[in-house]
């Protein structure tokens, strides 16, 4: 039997990594837009700390991300991730980092309707709307992250 081995989280990381967050606009849905964010192994490991923004005014560093770091060539495994109920595409940073450290791509985007902005202010959707934009929301990013359509970065569609 094959064991697939993901790795221990005390492990050492294996590259530096790189954050980039990009926005699309998904026509086909009343010009939705979703900010994605996507980690990535880093060719350098000197470039600024990336900023993950809250609201206006209230941030907090990235851990080990770099923002827009070039991304280190060769192929790798790409890995959607979606934020929980009343979440942001940056929600779960950390991990998100310590997987793309360990050799993998990982990209997040918000869900409007569902995003804690979306929850303080009385705007979300309700459970079903929810749960459809959902799925079209990573329906949407894989079809672009396997296009390779623009926005995403050359260095990053090459990756993947």
């Amino acid at each position: 039997m094959t064991q697939l081995l993901a790795g221990s989280p005390l492990e050492p990381a294996h590259f530096p990594v790189g954050r980039r967050t990009i926005t699309v606009v998904d026509h086909q849905r009343n010009d939705r837009r979703l900010a994605i964010d996507l980690w990535y192994p880093a060719a350098v490991g000197d470039a600024e700390r990336s900023v993950y923004e809250l609201f206006p005014g209230v941030s907090f560093a990235a851990a080990t991300a770099q923002h827009e770091a070039p991304a280190r060539s060769g192929k790798y495994p790409l890995i959607l991730f979606s934020h929980g109920r009343t979440g942001m595409r940056f929600s779960y940073a950390m991990a998100c980092e310590a997987f793309a450290a360990r050799g993998a791509i990982v990209v997040s985007s918000d869900h409007p309707g569902d995003a804690l902005a979306d929850w303080l202010l009385g705007t979300h959707t309700d459970d079903r709307t929810n749960e459809v934009d959902r799925v079209a929301d990573a329906h949407l990013v894989l079809h672009l992250l396997l296009g390779g359509a623009d926005p995403l970065p050359v260095d990053l569609a090459n990756a993947i």
